[in-house]
């Protein structure tokens, strides 16, 4: 029931109050909502809760997690190790030119960033056994066992090459690429739902059509077989009449198959039976395309910016490519105290405390490649990557154009055809009554009362099939606009 034709019933409820009606009738009609007739909008509102479009949402969460993932790319990392050695290498220094054997215990903690650089804090305890020395002139202690602390503090940061930048770019970038890229599978999830959703409208009239006609059929048939026992037609005419009626039957049998198929598509998607009662909720009303303000605003396409956020990952990451084959120039600062001692705790509380044994370094390291080879065919990737990309652009954008430009045009041409169905209606209703009447004075052939019978069933097939196609091309238009969100939530049957 549509909103005139609640409130035509609300008017007559109030005439029959005047005539002796109650007012208790009166105001339960009243106190209807007018919105009762929107049968899309329940099944709307059941699919934006069901799991075939949380699975399509989905995507969003983990483009997130990626982003998180990558963005944390370098946490803090903890390292522990041991080694063990027993040297008795030749050096320069008599101390290390003894027999040595010592055990080194490390643990380190180490932060890298995608633009700030790279620190460790490195904490080592060294056991050096020097019982097999050979000399005793050169000891400084008097245990065989010595120990040694040492804490190093170091820090690199590079500042011509800028591989970490444009990584830290690309997955703030792959960030956007995937979120609009999931709002274009959940449109285009959309656009697929309302497409399946008005084919079973479709359906559902055609097959409220049929079932009139087949009415109709019925009872030309019962007029015909009154026509034949009075001697008044013939009894071919009566063939034919049930054969019109058995093809009207044969039709319904085909369209409630093809609509017990849309509907349970849609049972499906929103885990819920349409029970055949509601169908009669169903109206299908013209509404202008001057209703519609994404029809003549500025498009903005998607698909478009989405295909231009790729390009540009495609181009940061062949420019991280050149920039990993580049010079650079790293900066290196470093810091170590230590302290030996016979007794370990005196070790620590040295290297903590008050040691003034330590070693600072700086360090400053430019790296120039000599290879011309593979920069050169680097520098001609990026070149060639630049224009693939500018001319997929480019096509896509004149696709998505002239798309749009004929779903508008095709939007006008079904508009223009459901005006001139509602005539051709019009005048059939017409040439079928004309027809009956003649027949009925013997003036016109029953084949003239069928053939105007089956262009009257034609045209106000023609009509549904015009409104289909007409709001088929209209949620296309908003899907490329970007607005079939606004489109679906104002659809009303």
């Amino acid at each position: 029931m549509t909103r005139c034709n609640v409130l035509k019933t609300k008017e007559k409820m109030y005439k029959r109050l005047n005539t002796g009606g109650t007012l208790k009738i009166l105001l339960i009609l009243l106190l209807l909502p007018c919105s009762a007739h929107a049968l899309f909008q329940e099944i709307y509102l059941g699919y934006k809760s069901s799991e075939r479009l949380g699975e399509v949402k989905l995507s969003k969460d983990f483009a997130k997690l990626d982003y998180s993932i990558a963005k944390n790319k370098f946490d803090w990392t903890l390292n522990v190790g041991s080694d063990y050695s027993d040297s008795f290498l030749q050096n320069l220094f008599s101390f290390s030119s003894q027999k040595t054997i010592k055990t080194t215990n490390k643990v380190s903690v180490s932060k890298s960033s995608y633009k700030y650089g790279t620190i460790s804090v490195e904490h080592f305890q060294t056991i050096y056994d020097l019982s097999n020395w050979t000399t005793s002139s050169i000891r400084s202690f008097d245990s065989e066992t010595v120990f040694e602390a040492r804490n190093v503090v170091k820090y690199s940061y590079e500042f011509l090459n800028e591989t970490n930048d444009l990584d830290w770019e690309i997955i703030h970038l792959q960030l956007k690429t995937d979120l609009l890229g999931n709002k274009i599978e959940v449109d285009k999830d959309k656009l697929e739902f309302f497409t399946a959703y008005i084919s079973a409208k479709h359906k559902v009239f055609l097959d409220q059509l049929y079932n009139e006609f087949k009415v109709e059929a019925q009872k030309r048939v019962n007029l015909i077989r009154s026509r034949v026992r009075d001697g008044l037609s013939r009894k071919v005419e009566l063939e034919q009449a049930k054969l019109s009626l058995m093809n009207q039957e044969e039709q319904i049998i085909k369209n409630m198959a093809e609509l017990r198929e849309s509907v349970a598509t849609l049972e499906e998607v929103i885990k819920k039976e349409i029970a055949p009662e509601q169908y009669h909720k169903v109206t299908w009303n013209h509404r202008e395309s001057n209703a519609f303000i994404f029809l003549s605003k500025q498009a903005k396409y998607n698909e478009l910016a989405y295909l231009k956020l790729l390009n540009e990952i495609g181009l940061k990451s062949v420019d991280k490519l050149d920039e990993s084959i580049s010079h650079s120039l790293n900066l290196s600062l470093g810091y170590t105290k230590n302290a030996f001692n016979e007794a370990q705790s005196e070790a620590l509380s040295d290297v903590f405390g008050s040691s003034r044994n330590d070693e600072k370094i700086i360090s400053l390291t430019y790296s120039i490649p000599l290879g011309i080879s593979k920069q050169s065919a680097v520098d001609n990737k990026v070149y060639y990557t630049h224009m693939r990309n500018k001319l997929a652009l480019s096509n896509k954008e004149g696709e998505l154009k002239v798309q749009t430009k004929v779903l508008k045009e095709n939007v006008k041409r079904f508009e223009a055809g459901i005006e001139l169905s509602e005539r051709k209606i019009a005048t059939a209703q017409k040439i079928v009554k004309e027809n009956q009447r003649l027949y009925l004075r013997g003036q016109s052939s029953f084949e003239e009362v069928l053939r105007a019978d089956e262009n009257l069933i034609n045209t106000r097939i023609s009509k549904i099939n015009m409104l289909f196609l007409y709001e088929a091309n209209l949620a296309k238009v908003a899907y490329l606009t970007g607005d079939i969100e606004q489109y679906l939530s104002s659809y009303q049957d």
